[in-house]
């Protein structure tokens, strides 16, 4: 199972994932609302990682072998989360020329994030980290109401 420094570290890479490819369809998009989008999401999954980075920092020191097998158990899952996709292919998300679209997709990968860190909740049994978990789907949620205000603005149904 999963020790608690391995629930944060999935959690970091998820949030460096999303900021990454954020940045890069924001790099590439054309339109300005499109690029406004997706900077705005980049800078809150990048907010997340750093919040879930400086849980991490507060949490209670380890004994020296611990804390090499917590870093070896790191590196190989961030090395499998980090090459995985975003949810979506990298092309289809630089593809998207339609702003009510674009704002669509950033509430579908708020959506499948929020249900994947209840999943990676209920594998879990400290409270804490469920806590933490906790804080940031209530964060997505926020984004979700957030995008669903801009679609509205847009001229898009929900």
């Amino acid at each position: 199972m999963f020790t608690i420094a391995d629930i944060y570290n999935i959690a970091i890479q998820i949030e460096k994932n999303g900021e990454r490819e954020y940045k890069k369809a924001a790099l590439k998009s054309s339109l300005p609302e499109l690029r406004e989008l997706y900077t705005w999401m980049a800078e809150q999954e990048g907010l997340h990682a750093d919040w879930f980075a400086r849980i991490m920092l507060e949490k209670p020191e380890q004994s020296k072998s611990q804390q090499e097998l917590n870093k070896m158990g790191r590196e190989m899952l961030q090395k499998i989360i980090r090459e995985s996709h975003f949810p979506v292919e990298e092309k289809e998300l630089e593809e998207i020329t339609d702003p009510i679209d674009a704002v669509n997709f950033a509430i579908l990968q708020e959506k499948e994030t929020i249900d994947l860190y209840q999943f990676i909740s209920s594998l879990v049994e400290d409270n804490d980290v469920k806590a933490d978990l906790q804080k940031i789907v209530i964060e997505e949620e926020g984004h979700i109401t957030i995008l669903d205000k801009m679609r509205h603005d847009i001229g898009g149904t929900q």
